[in-house]
């Protein structure tokens, strides 16, 4: 069972990704700045790993081609 997306859906899913991705990495880490604790190299860590795979996951959304 597959489902069918038009290409212009799929292009409006991948550009919302990557705005959903840019935010919660962009809050990730700037939250570290506002916290008492100081930086973790940790949490910056998570915070790309999340942004490579969000940019991944919007680059497989992306259609091929749009007419």
């Amino acid at each position: 069972m597959s489902i069918k997306i038009s290409p212009e859906l799929r292009k409006l899913y991948a550009e919302k990704v990557l705005e959903l991705v840019n935010i919660g990495v962009g809050a990730t880490l700037f939250s570290q700045f506002l916290t008492e604790k100081g930086s973790s190299w940790l949490l910056t860590a998570v915070g790309f790993v999340i942004l490579i795979v969000g940019y991944i996951v919007s680059y497989l959304l992306y259609p091929r081609r749009l007419k």
